[in-house]
Formats: structure tokens, C-alpha cells, sequence
């Protein structure tokens, strides 16, 4: 009975895990238009998405922020290669604002003299 009992529980937990999530994911940049695919399942919901973007007039960034605008309105993570940019862009404000941070302490900061 035991035995029984954990193989079912076993092939259960195996289908969930397998189901849970299968993703294909395209994406075209040609300079002048996007074109994102997005099909598969993730959690049992079936995604079939496929737009594509007018980004001629777009820098890098804004085409990352695109990217990752379409991802997750369709749940779903973009993949971190396709995220660098955005990565770098938000390390670097951190670090601007830190480094501001620094400043404006040490020029409030009185001094103290030795004399």
C-alpha cells in the first residue's frame, strides 16, 4: 500500500513539474522594426503572443524597456541576456546615487580643526 501511495504521489509531483512551464521565445531586432514570439505554457496557462514594433526612432535602452514592457504583461520573465542594458542602466543610476549621496554628507559635515 505504502509503495503504491508514493508512486502515484511521485508520477504526480513528475507531471506537475513537467507542466509547469514551456516557453519558446523569438525575438527579431532589424534596426527598424521588433518582432517579439512569445508561445508555450507557463503554470498551465498557454501564451501564444506575436506583435511586431515600429522602433526605428528607438535607442537601446527603450527597445530593452519594450522587450521587457511585453514579457511581463504576459507573465513571463525576459530571459537575463536580452536584459543587460537595462541591468547596467539601473547599476549605474545606483551608483550615481550613492556616489551623490557620499558628496552632499561630506560637504555637510563640519570639520573639525587642529589648531
Amino acid at each position: 500500500m505504502r509503495l503504491i501511495l508514493i508512486t502515484l504521489l511521485m508520477s504526480v509531483s513528475l507531471t506537475a513539474l513537467s507542466q509547469r512551464s514551456v516557453l519558446q521565445t523569438q525575438l527579431i531586432d532589424n534596426s527598424q522594426t521588433l518582432s517579439i514570439r512569445i508561445n508555450g505554457n507557463v503554470d498551465g496557462r498557454k501564451i501564444q503572443y506575436n506583435q511586431t514594433f515600429d522602433v526605428a526612432y528607438m535607442n537601446d535602452l527603450q527597445k530593452d524597456l519594450l522587450k521587457y514592457r511585453v514579457f511581463e504583461s504576459q507573465g513571463v520573465s525576459l530571459p537575463l541576456h536580452e536584459m543587460t542594458r537595462l541591468i547596467l542602466a539601473v547599476l549605474t543610476g545606483l551608483v550615481l546615487i550613492i556616489t551623490l549621496g557620499i558628496v552632499s554628507y561630506r560637504i555637510r559635515k563640519p570639520r573639525h580643526s587642529t589648531s
